[in-house]
């Protein structure tokens, strides 16, 4: 037993001395990957040292501002976005100028811009650095007359009604009207202007609400950017009316007979209106002397008149929609 215990007492010993040894490589390797990592980090870094203190020749885009021009005049065509500068200098401010390049200011004094020479005077506050080119080198200003003219808004809203809801007058906007301003031939054509499109879903209640106008150019200011949308919205119901045919301004003893005699309006009233007008004859059907004088037909369509202005009547059908005449000679 005294030999079995001294056994597992060797075991025991030779697994610990093992696995120390295992511990003590992996330590030694740990040690080697770190200096070996801080070695590369500093490497690293004196070669961005020597190298970024050396001369470079890159290219940039520099973004363009249009400087301020006479409250009279107008561009006609827009300035390019940015130019290509290609400039020299060290690596250290080449790396700060090519992450944010300075805008440059154009100035507007002549109609024939020298981007070169604007360029180069304003990048000369950025030190160790120099423009050596500038693609386009000239720019050529297109300027006009600067005008203003008042057009009216135009809607680009879609609105889909619940069943039997509807308009309850026209929509508005508020104002109805914007000013475009702008160089002469920009605005010359320019007779009204839209809103950015609007759709509606499911509508049964009055809308309000504000909406964008379509965007325009830099080229073209417009007064305002958005205006108010206003519509009435009431639930509507069908009726009916059957009314006779009438003339009007036909000469005197001029017997004139029409087949049919009358004719069935079918038209949409609000629901709250309804009540008010069922019993009324809320239209007039005719047809005029001078429809029948150009006709060579023999059948005129109806005229529809609406008689009571104080209610939002919408006419959806007229049958018949034509009628024939006859005129009666007497003997």
């Amino acid at each position: 037993m005294a030999n079995s215990f001294k056994d597992k007492i060797k075991d025991i010993w030779y697994s610990l001395s093992r696995k120390s040894g295992e511990d003590a490589i992996s330590g030694i390797g740990r040690e080697k990957i770190i200096v070996f990592g801080v070695a590369l980090v500093l490497a690293f870094s004196l070669w961005l040292i020597v190298n970024l203190n050396r001369e470079y020749s890159i290219d940039i885009q520099v973004p363009i501002i249009l400087g301020n021009i006479t409250a009279d005049q107008a561009l006609v065509e827009e300035l390019p976005a940015k130019v290509t500068a290609s400039v020299n200098g060290d690596g250290w401010s080449l790396i700060n100028i090519y992450q944010t390049p300075p805008q440059i200011y154009i100035d507007v004094s002549d109609r024939e811009v020298n981007l070169f020479e604007q360029v180069r005077q304003q990048m000369s506050t950025v030190s160790n650095v120099s423009v050596q080119t500038v693609e386009p080198f000239y720019f050529q200003l297109n300027l006009e007359e600067k005008r203003s003219k008042t057009v009216p808004v135009v809607s680009n809203v879609s609105i889909d009604f619940a069943d039997q809801y509807g308009f309850l007058g026209d929509p508005t906007f508020i104002p109805d009207s914007i000013t475009v301003s702008g160089a002469a031939s920009r605005i010359k054509n320019i007779e009204q202007w839209p809103t950015k499109p609007l759709k509606l879903q499911k509508v049964k209640t009055s809308v309000s609400t504000e909406i964008g106008l379509k965007e325009s150019t830099s080229l073209i200011i417009l007064s305002k950017q958005q205006v108010q949308y206003r519509a009435d919205v009431a639930q509507f119901t069908e009726a009916e009316v059957t009314v006779p045919v009438e003339k009007r301004d036909f000469p005197a003893g001029l017997n004139v007979t029409f087949s049919p005699s009358s004719t069935t309006i079918k038209y949409r009233i609000p629901l709250e209106e309804y009540g008010k007008f069922k019993n009324s004859r809320p239209f007039a059907a005719y047809v005029a002397y001078p429809q029948i004088e150009q006709d060579t037909s023999g059948f005129v369509k109806l005229q529809v008149d609406t008689l009571v202005e104080e209610a939002h009547l919408n006419v959806r059908t007229v049958e018949p929609q034509r009628v024939a005449y006859f005129i009666i000679i007497g003997n």
